[in-house]
């Protein structure tokens, strides 16, 4: 949107819970202001928490940023992470294999 001032971006949030997980279209909080919403969550048995993207305000989507995600009537803490949070190549095989055809 050439000219126009962006007036959501995209996150990645993780947070714990207590036994529940985001699936999509929670509400986000700032303060006590809705400010958001999140597109798709889960669990991550890789970090141990629970994560979701979320649409929030510019000012909200730098790294460490503190928001709230309510899930079930409750709300989480739940902080801007940068993303992606995992391996998305398979480096550590590649760099094994260069260094056992090395030796």
């Amino acid at each position: 949107m050439k000219g126009k001032e962006q007036k959501v971006n995209l996150v990645m949030l993780n947070f714990q819970t207590q036994n529940v997980d985001p699936y999509g279209n929670e509400t986000i909080w700032h303060g006590n202001k809705v400010v958001g919403n999140t597109t798709s969550g889960g669990y991550s048995y890789q970090r141990n928490c629970s994560m979701c993207f979320a649409y929030v305000p510019p000012e909200l989507a730098t790294l460490g940023s503190t928001v709230y995600v309510e899930l079930m009537g409750r709300r989480y803490e739940a902080t801007v992470v940068e993303d992606p949070m995992f391996e998305t190549e398979a480096t550590r095989t590649r760099n094994a294999l260069e260094a056992a055809a090395t030796h």
